[in-house]
């Protein structure tokens, strides 16, 4: 893998986030809305129809939207639409939560998408809480996370959802907004919380970027997980062996 090159990187300007109920109307000046988990997932059969909602919605209210994770080819996926309505990059799941396994395939393919924003990394499922997934987006020149993790009600705590966003940011150095169930979480880059964990609506502001991240840290985590993959898991993991 590449490093990467730190001149490339973007330091942009402030971007209003809204996580909110699908399909709800933002309340204030929003550039990106993202859609809260209100089921584990949105079925293949329902995809196309969710899909040409969503597209309506952002040339609507002129921003850019993160809807729910959709079912598409035996994948789990996330999908940001410009406000065209247009879809500007998909990501699959790279890890599936234990309900999730036998029905979905898993990725291993990490590819932050540009925006006008900089480059978002789309966190679909339990991808959030996966350490090579975040640090090799990162690496790619991820400026923000997207993370849309549902979780059923007898495994959900507001404080899980905040600790599970807090994490990624602190590892990474690199702002996350979480749809988490059925509310959000937004997390700056320098750990600080701009918003705290809510139900149905979560506005708040950040800056896309990568001020904190220590490149030759993550670099060298990523050869130890290379090196040493069989120890952590039986299954694949994702990580290209070095040629």
């Amino acid at each position: 893998m590449e490093p990467l090159n730190l001149s490339n990187v973007n330091i942009l300007s402030d971007l209003n986030i809204a996580i909110l109920s699908s399909f709800a109307e933002p309340a204030r000046q929003t550039d990106l809305v993202i859609f809260a988990n209100n089921r584990p997932y949105v079925p293949f059969y329902d995809v196309r129809k969710m899909l040409s909602k969503c597209a309506a919605y952002a040339v609507k209210h002129n921003v850019y939207v993160v809807p729910e994770k959709f079912s598409l080819e035996d994948s789990l996926c996330l999908t940001i639409l410009n406000p065209k309505g247009e879809p500007l990059g998909i990501q699959r799941s790279c890890h599936l939560c234990m309900s999730d396994r036998g029905i979905f395939k898993r990725d291993d393919c990490i590819d932050p998408i540009q925006t006008p924003f900089g480059k978002i990394a789309l966190l679909p499922s339990v991808d959030m809480n996966i350490p090579y997934v975040r640090t090799e987006a990162v690496l790619k020149g991820a400026e923000l996370f997207i993370a849309s993790l549902y979780m059923e009600s007898y495994d959900f705590s507001p404080q899980r959802a905040a600790l599970y966003a807090l994490n990624v940011a602190q590892t990474t150095g690199v702002p996350v907004a979480a749809a988490i169930a059925n509310g959000g979480i937004i997390v700056n880059g320098d750990w600080t919380l701009v918003s705290p964990f809510e139900i149905n609506e979560v506005y708040g502001k950040l800056t896309p970027s990568q001020l904190r991240v220590d490149h030759p840290a993550i670099k060298k985590g990523m050869e130890l997980l290379r090196k040493y993959k069989n120890l952590f898991s039986e299954e694949k993991t994702g990580l290209e062996e070095e040629k």
